[in-house]
């Protein structure tokens, strides 16, 4: 599970990179790089059972997250991947930010569809979040909190 979501993030960072014109050649593969990492890490910190109201939310009814979405998820992974760009990479703020608010919300779109894929094919919601938490995301005194967001997908 955790080699899709990275394939995914790594392939959406590719292809956004590779189409921003404002990107320097020669930056374009390091921003690859940061832009896999830093987007690796926010779902880490994000997909987890004490962001589960922020993660209904983002995924209730199946809506297409838009660009601007004001959901405290996508506001961590742009921010996470901001900073990254413009620290590690040296891309300025705007080109930065306009990459992050292309990337995230795409990306997060892509997970959605993935999800409502038929069982075994896609991502799941569950697997995912087990994934990035090394297989620790268990919730004992609420097991069917994770059933009932994957029901979001149904």
């Amino acid at each position: 599970m955790l080699e899709k979501v990275l394939d995914m993030v790594k392939n959406y960072a590719e292809g956004a990179v590779a189409s921003h014109p404002e990107i320097p050649e020669e930056k374009k593969q390091e921003t690859v790089e940061a832009t896999t990492e830093a987007v690796t890490d926010g779902l880490k910190q994000n997909f987890n059972l004490s962001n589960l109201s922020s993660l209904t939310s983002l995924f209730e009814g199946g809506n297409q997250v838009s660009t601007g979405s004001s959901n405290p998820i996508l506001s961590s992974m742009q921010t996470l991947l901001v900073n990254a760009l413009v620290q590690r990479v040296g891309l300025s703020q705007g080109v930065a930010s306009s990459l992050a608010a292309n990337v995230v919300p795409s990306l997060m779109n892509a997970f959605m569809d993935k999800m409502k894929e038929p069982e075994g094919t896609g991502l799941s919601l569950n697997g995912v979040m087990e994934a990035f938490s090394g297989g620790k995301e268990k919730d004992k005194d609420h097991p069917d909190l994770l059933g009932t967001l994957g029901n979001l997908f149904g």
